[in-house]
């Protein structure tokens, strides 16, 4: 269940995910549901989240909220 898990992930200071959204869509479709449930974990924790911050090549990015 991605709500209990974004609510018992969401009780953590720092949380760091993978991005796995991006790129060629998996042929096989356990693997695209796996992408499927990260992606929409990802939008959970966002959305409680008090600041969220993509890291792209070393460089930091404020989604939501600043950077500290």
């Amino acid at each position: 269940d991605l709500e209990k898990l974004a609510k018992n992930l969401a009780q953590y200071e720092v949380v760091i995910a993978t991005e796995v959204g991006g790129g060629v869509v998996p042929v096989d479709p356990a693997q695209r549901q796996n992408r499927e449930a990260a992606g929409r974990l990802a939008c959970l924790l966002a959305q409680r989240a008090d600041r969220v911050i993509r890291v792209f090549c070393g460089l930091p990015q404020a989604l939501k909220g600043e950077l500290p």
